[in-house]
C-alpha cells in the first residue's frame, strides 16, 4: 500500500470544495461546450479561479472571470490552436514564427 492509499486525502480546502461544486452547477451548460482539456475545464483550474477572488461567500466574481476566459479561447480559437501545437503542426510561415535572414554572401 502507497503512502497516501487507504487514507482521505483532500485535494483542496473545505471552501474551495463547496465553491468548486457550486461553480461546476453554475457553469454546468458553459463546461458541457468546451473541449475537455484539464487545462480548461479542470478540478485545479476551477480551484485556482476561485482563488484569484478570496473573501466572497459565494464564487461570483470567479464564475464571471471563467465565462470571460471560456469566451476569450472561443474568440480567439485557442483550442484549435491548441491542437496545432500538441500535434506538432506549427505553420512555418505564422508571423510570430517568421525570421528574417540576412542572405548575403
Amino acid at each position: 500500500m502507497g503512502p497516501t492509499e487507504g487514507r482521505n486525502v483532500l485535494r483542496w480546502s473545505v471552501e474551495e470544495t463547496e465553491k468548486l461544486a457550486i461553480i461546476k452547477a453554475e457553469l454546468k451548460e458553459d463546461l458541457a461546450g468546451q473541449a475537455p482539456y484539464p487545462e480548461v475545464v479542470g478540478d485545479r483550474k476551477l480551484v485556482r479561479m476561485i482563488r484569484a477572488y478570496p473573501g466572497e461567500d459565494h464564487p461570483e466574481s470567479a464564475i464571471d472571470a471563467m465565462r470571460r476566459f471560456l469566451k476569450w479561447r472561443k474568440k480567439f480559437n485557442v483550442d484549435r490552436i491548441r491542437n496545432h501545437i500538441a500535434m506538432g503542426q506549427v505553420q512555418r510561415h505564422s508571423p510570430c514564427l517568421h525570421h528574417h535572414h540576412d542572405h548575403h554572401h
